[in-house]
């Protein structure tokens, strides 16, 4: 499984402790050779020479997400949600949460059905998790889903791979993992994003599944802080899928 498929990872899952996960996680697992590479990176620029970074949302919809969009809203910035097709499915209010995107300059994308762990899946069930999901989020928010997918905890498959090809979907990754899921204060989460961030970077934070009390608390420092530094935040688009 998970230890025979990527030593390296799955000791500093099972092993390594806080601080160490701290400093050696933020790009281990998406940057692991052998799992793959990736097909969809941010443009350092934007087409008017502004730095630019991406921010990504993984593991809703959930209320937070809702809350998320009013920080986001606050300072004008636009961000990428992979949305979990179970989680849209049970979602309350999913037209109201499909306007709130829409008008928010928001994209969704694809994070499988049920948020499995991919390295042990065989092929169908991973097909299954891909379409399953996409075919939910296609119900739910035509207006505002791009064909990206990005893989729970970021493991690849070959079989991943073979099944997002035939489906067209681009797989996306991060460069900048938050680590808003640990145990530790919002300033930590501030300090770990701020000191990696750079032109380019794709930020990697949660609105799911459960409370996300300190990404809430963080995000306002860290859009405040990119924003005066001149960073523009933006999402994929058509063209950079294609």
């Amino acid at each position: 499984g998970l230890l025979t498929r990527s030593p390296g990872m799955g000791l500093a899952t099972v092993v390594l402790g806080g601080q160490i996960w701290d400093r050696l996680s933020p790009r281990m697992v998406i940057e692991d050779p052998r799992l793959g590479a990736l097909t969809l990176n941010c443009p350092r620029h934007t087409s008017s020479g502004q730095r630019q970074v991406w921010l990504t949302f993984d593991d809703g919809p959930v209320p937070d997400t809702e809350a998320v969009l009013d920080i986001l809203e606050q300072f004008g910035a636009s961000a990428t949600f992979f949305f979990i097709g179970e989680k849209v499915r049970a979602y309350q209010d999913i037209s109201g949460l499909r306007e709130r995107l829409k008008a928010g300059g928001h994209k969704v994308g694809n994070h499988s059905w049920s948020h499995p762990n991919l390295l042990t899946l065989d092929s169908e069930p991973t097909k299954a998790e891909i379409q399953d999901a996409q075919q939910q989020l296609s119900e739910a928010f035509p207006e505002v889903l791009l064909p990206i997918f990005r893989p729970p905890y970021g493991y690849r498959t070959e079989s991943l791979f073979t099944h997002l090809q035939s489906a067209e979907l681009s797989l996306v990754g991060w460069s900048v993992n938050s680590l808003d899921f640990l145990s530790g204060t919002s300033k930590t989460v501030v300090k770990r994003v701020l000191q990696r961030t750079a032109p380019g970077s794709i930020l990697l934070f949660h609105d799911g599944p459960k409370r996300r009390t300190r990404t809430l608390r963080s995000l306002p420092t860290i859009l405040s802080s990119l924003k005066a530094q001149g960073y523009a935040f933006g999402v994929p688009s058509l063209e950079d899928v294609r």
